[in-house]
């Protein structure tokens, strides 16, 4: 009896490590972004690529903004070109959102982060990852 419960116990640790490794396995931590904006310049910046790991949502926080303005948010490729089907999420300073694109389901390996402020100058930063939690 006590052979048969020991190794219950060894496989449900198992799949207890399994399923954490598989739930750590995508790109969630947090990069920095700060773009400033000018008049005359357009208003959206895109960050760096990063690449997409799984199906998950992309992840946004805006840290601060000048002029009590707030920035729309959404995910596009590598190239800046390819539609991934990406909500477009407004952000307020210390709002998190969370943003639904479909860059890893049609075979996108890497995508940004579009900034677009809802002013005409200054400056917004924050925090994003392509894959969330």
């Amino acid at each position: 009896m006590k052979k048969h419960i020991k190794v219950i116990l060894i496989v449900i640790a198992c799949g207890l490590i399994g399923s954490t490794n598989f739930a750590l396995a995508n790109n969630h931590s947090d990069e920095s972004w700060s773009f400033s904006y000018k008049i005359g310049t357009g208003n959206t910046h895109y960050t760096s690529s990063r690449n997409k790991l799984d199906d998950s949502y992309a992840y946004v926080k805006l840290d601060s903004v000048s002029n009590n303005g707030s920035v729309d948010c959404w995910c596009v490729t590598h190239g800046k070109k390819d539609i991934i089907d990406s909500s477009v999420v407004t952000v307020n300073v210390g709002q998190e959102r969370f943003i639904s694109q479909y860059a890893y389901e049609k075979g996108y390996k890497k995508i940004r982060l579009a900034v677009k402020s809802t002013m005409w100058w200054g400056r917004a930063t924050g925090v994003w990852s392509p894959d969330s939690v």
